[in-house]
């Protein structure tokens, strides 16, 4: 299962030590890298992205991701959380919930205080311990959460909304424009990461090839049930607006 992996260091010079040890894991097979983003909070605890798209072909996830984070700790966090009230508040959760969960968010706002730096990458990995040691060495607190699928986030909005299906309209109309555009993207994401993947298979050592190709495999399913759960999410959303 393919995972968000934002790793916290306390300084720049851990952040980018990461970087390259994250390279290194990936070279080594021990996990593939497809994007990764390095990012600091200031220290009015605003975020900034510093580098991007440095590994790997240009992914959805962590562009997006970090989009979502900037606007977040660029304003009140409490509104992401649930805490806060209004309209605006509430978009805020809509579009952070379609990517990670509130857990994901608690985890890093605890661990990315202000002053400190962060590597956010889309990886996929067959264990834990590897990542946790190497990062753990340069002084790096991992904070994980599996790719939360778009259409899984869309059927539960879309069956949460059902009785006040007139006051949520737009939200509906937003979510069923956003699946059908998902899939399309979807599939050049996948591309991607097969290219990704068999290119780091490529002349590695027999176990590793294995592993990738476990991955490819991997992903290819959950692209595949992803894809089914977009296009169901899509149906329902059309039919509830139809009402």
């Amino acid at each position: 299962m393919n995972k968000f992996a934002a790793i916290v260091f306390p300084d720049a010079r851990s952040a980018y030590e990461g970087l390259h040890a994250l390279r290194q894991l990936h070279a080594e097979g021990t996990l593939t890298v497809y994007e990764t983003h390095v990012v600091k909070r200031d220290a009015s605890g605003l975020l900034h992205t510093l580098k991007q798209n440095d590994q790997g072909p240009i992914g959805l996830g962590v562009g997006a991701l970090v989009d979502a984070l900037v606007g977040l700790f660029g304003g009140p966090v409490g509104a992401a959380l649930g805490t806060a009230v209004g309209g605006a508040a509430g978009v805020m959760r809509d579009e952070f919930h379609t990517i990670v969960s509130d857990e994901f968010l608690e985890r890093l706002e605890q661990n990315l205080s202000a002053g400190k730096f962060a590597v956010i990458a889309e990886i996929s990995e067959d264990w834990v311990a590897p990542l946790d040691a190497r990062m753990a060495e340069l002084r790096g607190t991992v904070v994980r959460e599996e790719r939360e699928p778009f259409a899984g986030a869309a059927m539960s909005k879309e069956s949460s909304l059902e009785r006040e299906i007139e006051d949520a309209r737009w939200k509906l109309t937003s979510m069923a424009n956003k699946a059908e555009r998902w899939v399309d993207q979807m599939e050049q994401e996948l591309n991607a990461k097969v290219e990704a993947l068999e290119a780091q298979a490529t002349g590695a050592k027999p176990w590793v090839r294995n592993h990738v190709e476990e991955r490819i495999s991997e992903i290819r399913k959950d692209y595949a049930e992803r894809k089914q759960k977009l296009i169901r999410a899509n149906e329902l959303t059309r039919e509830a607006l139809r009402y």
